[in-house]
């Protein structure tokens, strides 16, 4: 395998990205970010926090980083569509699988290194990867697995072409997965049988998660506002208001 990441990055995961890169470099040939200057619902990026982010990408050579301009008229979800979309057009010509990864989201890279090696993939073109999911803090661990990441051949998603993107990308990567019709395979695990990814989409302070529901794809989707300010009006209870997870401590 020779393998591409294509990471969606805003500096709202400005926490997570040296973590990140650390461990997807250790087992991708390159890493690509294609970066919007302003977050999906039109408000101005962070500029201190867009420096910072400039100073980590720089300590690892295979990432390639790019900034695009973030124009009026278009639903927050299409940013996202387009993100990915311009960072697969980036793909190198040789590598032909393509890692479909948040920043919030931290491959282990010797479980992840140890599967690659088994050639277990070989038998898919897309391939959704299972992760642990995290509330509040680290140490909130839900006990359902989920499996957002895809892998996936470059050819499956460029048709042959570096210009050519298959649309479904535009929807979501798990909507593209779910659309593909192609040797597919949902919630794949190590080969210890559990996850090689950890994922941190809500581990985030009040400030942090009221800025993640107001920017994010899904901001309409649910009145997250209230959801978020009654999270924070009391210590964790072992629920949470994104889905009906049980956890456990870690």
């Amino acid at each position: 395998m020779k393998l591409s990441t294509v990471l969606l990055y805003s500096t709202m995961d400005y926490r997570w990205l040296d973590l990140c890169l650390q461990n997807i470099t250790k087992v991708s040939n390159e890493v690509i970010i294609s970066m919007c200057d302003h977050y999906w619902n039109g408000d101005p990026e962070n500029q201190e926090l867009l420096e910072k982010s400039i100073e980590v990408i720089k300590k690892y050579p295979s990432v390639k980083f790019s900034t695009f301009k973030w124009e009026p008229g278009q639903k927050t979800f299409y940013w996202e569509g387009i993100t990915r979309i311009l960072s697969t057009l980036e793909v190198s010509d040789e590598n032909d699988w393509i890692l479909y990864l948040d920043t919030d989201e931290i491959i282990d890279p010797t479980k992840f290194q140890a599967w690659i090696d088994s050639k277990q993939y070989e038998q898919y073109d897309s391939i959704k990867l299972c992760n642990y999911w995290y509330f509040r803090d680290m140490c909130h661990r839900a006990k359902t697995y989920e499996d957002s990441v895809v892998l996936v051949r470059k050819h499956v998603i460029t048709n042959g072409s570096d210009t050519v993107i298959n649309p479904n990308i535009s929807v979501g990567r798990e909507q593209c997965h779910e659309a593909l019709n192609v040797r597919k395979i949902r919630s794949v695990t190590g080969l210890d049988g559990k996850p090689m990814i950890h994922h941190y989409s809500w581990v985030r302070t009040k400030e942090e998660m009221l800025k993640k529901v107001s920017t994010w794809g899904h901001n309409k989707d649910r009145n997250w506002v209230d959801m978020v300010e009654e999270e924070f009006s009391r210590p964790f209870n072992g629920k949470c208001f994104v889905n009906n997870y049980e956890f456990e401590t870690i």
